[in-house]
């Protein structure tokens, strides 16, 4: 063998017989069965981890499943449970406070979608204290929007969503 060359003695010499079709429609069936058999003893054989059933983003997928629950939205803000604390983190653009506005926050732990509507001109944004939405220092065409996952209320300008919660839907599988 020369050095700096790889041994290919597996690809050259390795089983080159490929299954068959037939052969493989019969054993796609033989594990079908097994795994529906195991199934109904319950033993899960593969678990899906957590992160799999997330619904992640805005996206078509997203709007189908609000549309099935009877929503119909095209212009909303998504917000996500946060993985490192126990919150929603958005950043909507500041017009949303003069105009209708749909929010929906996904709570992927209860896998669970909740709906709020705020009317028009309902918030203001405020530059300190209570009762208002902050802008972005970066970006000031956006607000600055952290919500708590158990209360509903924003966490810097303490504006209380719950009086606003449409519904919740449950993604549960």
């Amino acid at each position: 063998m020369k050095a700096g060359r790889l041994s290919s003695d597996n690809k050259n010499k390795g089983n080159k017989k490929k299954m068959d079709p037939f052969r493989k429609c019969e054993m796609n069936r033989f594990i079908n069965e097994a795994l529906f058999m195991l199934k109904m003893i319950d033993i899960k054989v593969f678990v899906e981890k957590k992160d799999t059933v997330r619904i992640k983003g805005k996206s078509n997928l997203q709007k189908k499943f609000l549309a099935d629950c009877g929503i119909v939205l095209n212009d909303f803000t998504w917000a996500n449970l946060s993985n490192v604390g126990d919150f929603y983190w958005a950043n909507p653009k500041v017009e949303c406070l003069k105009q209708h506005w749909d929010i929906v926050l996904n709570d992927w732990d209860k896998e669970e979608l909740i709906h709020i509507q705020v009317p028009a001109n309902t918030f203001k944004m405020i530059e300190r204290g209570m009762d208002g939405f902050y802008q972005r220092k970066d970006k000031t065409q956006y607000l600055d929007i952290r919500i708590n996952s158990n209360t509903l209320v924003e966490t810097k300008g303490r504006v209380d969503f719950k009086p606003y919660v449409i519904n919740r839907y449950s993604y549960k599988s």
